[in-house]
């Protein structure tokens, strides 16, 4: 099954390695509409209360619009844990 970009939730998946440290992987997941309404938020908040994938360090960045009573979010995972 082939998505089209507007429905691509997950943005990225990319493995880092850097000296003396573990390597990890970051998976970014969010929709392209997500992404600029992000980009033109005033406050956004994160939230890393979140533990829905196992292995995984895991959170959220979040923006409200109040104009638009709308609010959007980002999922960040990284399993450096």
């Amino acid at each position: 099954m082939e998505f089209t970009r507007e429905e691509q939730y997950i943005r990225l998946v990319e493995r880092f390695e850097i000296d003396r440290h573990k390597p990890f992987t970051i998976v970014i997941c969010m929709l392209p509409k997500m992404n600029s309404l992000l980009l033109s938020s005033k406050r956004p908040t994160i939230d890393t209360s979140f533990k829905r994938a196992a292995g995984y360090e895991e959170f959220e960045i979040e923006a409200w619009f109040p104009s638009a009573m709308k609010c959007t979010s980002i999922l960040i995972l990284n399993n450096s844990i």
